[in-house]
């Protein structure tokens, strides 16, 4: 059984773009999701989705449209797929677009670190040879044919309007929404986002996300 004293680690083998587990724990404890349904509709190996479910949440979803199961044996991979704790809080679909999930699963609250638009490979050159075994040229060329038609990884301005398609949506539908808008090689999401929602500050670069109301 998974719990808050849980280890969570972050060598995820091959993953393009790994998530801080560091920083995930801080934005989902800020966020309080204790008693919630979470859904992350672009969860990898699952750092979100285990940590959620380490910190109380009632069900913790993750959707993806690759499937990782193949890039981790780390207690992320482990708990995220129900073969090392077993637990019954946790669901990890994979094949799933993230539209698809959003209108799928049943959620009160989305976390998540969206695709990159600018590149193939996340994070910093220590942390991907840290996390992945591989540098980040190795990263990029791994996976530059991989990618299903329908992932959104380094497709610039398409990522950036689906993404915020997906936020306008579970906006609508009156889900809270908390997600890692970082910065990447010039661009930034917190910018490309602040026009069509307002920004909360909830730990380090993720932000809790609100439609702007019109007038």
């Amino acid at each position: 059984m998974i719990t808050s004293n849980t280890p969570i680690r972050g060598h995820y083998k091959h993953h393009p773009q790994p998530s801080s587990p560091t920083l995930a724990d801080q934005a989902i404890r800020a966020a309080g999701v204790r008693g919630l349904r979470v859904l992350d509709p672009f969860c990898g190996t699952g750092t979100i989705v285990c940590i959620a479910a380490a910190n109380g949440a009632k069900m913790a979803i993750g959707s993806d449209i690759e499937d990782y199961t193949f890039c981790s044996r780390s207690p992320v991979y482990m708990a995220a797929t129900s073969q090392g704790f077993g637990d019954p809080a946790i669901a990890v679909h994979y094949g799933v677009d993230a539209f698809d999930a959003i209108s799928l699963y049943d959620y009160d609250i989305l976390i998540t670190d969206p695709p990159n638009p600018r590149a193939i490979v996340g994070g910093a050159p220590i942390s991907i040879k840290e996390y992945t075994g591989m540098n980040g040229w190795e990263l990029a060329k791994f996976w530059k044919n991989r990618f299903s038609d329908r992932n959104l990884i380094n497709k610039k301005e398409e990522t950036v309007s689906r993404v915020r398609d997906l936020f306008v949506q579970a906006s609508g539908q009156g889900k809270r929404i908390i997600a890692n808008l970082f910065t990447s090689r010039g661009f930034d999401y917190s910018k490309a986002l602040c026009d069509e929602f307002t920004l909360r500050p909830v730990a380090g670069t993720y932000y809790e996300i609100n439609l702007v109301e019109e007038r």
